[in-house]
């Protein structure tokens, strides 16, 4: 998609929450009460290796690869999974768990071969992690 100019916008986003009914900025969506929550229920009984199949078998149906890994195997199933989609740049978040699976090392290995670029998003500059996360080839979030 191709960087623009938005004109009006403002005006535009008035428009639209006016027909829509009511929503403002300064007047957050509320959450319905549901009486029912059906969904909630579905798998509860589900222990975690049948979660992990009913995972797997979703993928498949919404044509997404999917990685069955270890704490121990991460980093070089990571380095696979990365070399086979031909990956050269990622963007990632930032959560305790990284440093858990020492991932911020990967990272910095990831980035020593020249072609390779990595980027941690930075919230106090949102402009920046959005021009690299338009580029990247990969996301990572835990």
């Amino acid at each position: 998609m191709s960087k623009g100019t938005i004109t009006n916008r403002g005006k535009f986003l008035k428009n639209i929450r006016g027909k829509i009914g009511g929503i403002s900025p300064d007047k957050p969506v509320e959450k319905p009460d549901w009486t029912v929550n059906p969904q909630r229920r579905v798998m509860k009984d589900f222990d975690q290796d049948q979660l992990v199949e009913v995972l797997e078998k979703q993928c498949h149906h919404i044509h997404t690869d999917f990685f069955l890994t270890n704490s121990e195997s991460l980093q070089e199933t990571l380095d696979q999974v990365l070399a086979s989609y031909q990956t050269r740049s990622i963007v990632y978040s930032y959560d305790n768990r990284f440093h858990t699976y020492q991932l911020p090392e990967f990272f910095k290995n990831f980035a020593k071969k020249p072609e390779h670029e990595v980027f941690k998003w930075n919230d106090e500059n949102r402009e920046e992690s959005i021009s690299f996360s338009e580029r990247a080839d990969v996301g990572d979030y835990l």
